[in-house]
């Protein structure tokens, strides 16, 4: 081999060592995507759940979640810190949504967030490890309208019962009265 072919063999084994070190399984989860939207009616509000994970690597990381766009304000979050231990997939984050009254049936907020990891420093600093961006999109759909249970349907029906019963009294009653008549 020559040695051009040597070096570069050598450049490529020590990126990919290197890589190995840096290498993390963090990440985010959630059932909202840019595929499966969120489906809400104008006032109406609510939240959507977000785990974060840190599943491989050697320490604890930090995810920092920052708006890089919020359509509408229609969304807020009640912290942008969160502490994800090594080995954890179950860090929730709430976004919580409030679609405003007058919005427009078939409108879509579209929310994009920033998650970045940092890893704690033992002297106390923090740097940069990777970043995730994730779109939670809001599509305004028509409020469904309330069904009201027919009358048949609001209630047993127990007119059948009540047959039952009658007959089992009139049965009674003539039970009764033929065995008196035996028995003079």
């Amino acid at each position: 081999m020559s040695k051009i072919k040597i070096s570069i063999w050598f450049a490529v084994l020590f990126v990919v060592v290197a890589l190995l070190k840096s290498t993390s399984s963090a990440g985010v989860a959630t059932h909202i995507w840019e595929e499966n939207h969120l489906k809400a009616y104008p006032g109406q509000d609510g939240t959507i759940d977000i785990y974060l994970q840190n599943m491989v690597g050697e320490d604890d990381i930090v995810f920092l979640v920052d708006y890089e766009e919020n359509d509408g304000g229609v969304t807020s979050l009640d912290k942008k810190r969160y502490e994800v231990p090594l080995g954890r997939s179950d860090v929730k984050v709430e976004l919580n949504y409030a679609i405003p009254g007058d919005a427009q049936v078939g409108h879509t907020y579209n929310v994009r967030l920033l998650f970045s990891t940092v890893s704690p420093e033992t002297e106390g600093g923090i740097r940069a490890a990777a970043a995730y961006g994730r779109v939670f999109p809001i599509d305004v759909i028509a409020k469904p309208e309330e069904v009201l249970p027919s009358p048949s349907e609001a209630g047993a029906d127990y007119t059948f019962v009540w047959y039952l019963i009658g007959v089992l009294v009139v049965a009674g009653i003539v039970v009764y009265f033929v065995m008196r008549k035996k028995n003079n």
